[in-house]
């Protein structure tokens, strides 16, 4: 999946840093959409085979998460409605 903010996409760079750029989807824009058995959302990066978190303290966005902590003190969870 790529997420899209009008004309741009979330796009994940080598080191896991996130921004909002230009351009066709690819590799650097594309997330496995993962569900939780709680319900909760997950987003991996096909870039860095990382999920993509809210740094808790920062609040920065990075797809640096090996993978979700059980307690979500990692920010990689996320809910999904419509």
């Amino acid at each position: 999946v790529a997420l899209r903010s009008g004309q741009r996409y979330v796009t994940v760079g080598a080191d896991g840093g996130v921004t909002l750029a230009a351009g066709r989807s690819g590799t650097a824009r594309s997330f496995q959409w993962i569900e939780t058995p709680t319900g909760e959302l997950v987003l991996m990066s096909l870039a860095t085979n990382r999920f993509l978190r809210i740094d808790p303290e920062t609040r920065d966005i990075r797809a640096d998460s090996p993978g979700p902590m059980p307690d979500d003190s990692d920010g990689a969870r996320f809910i999904w409605s419509e």
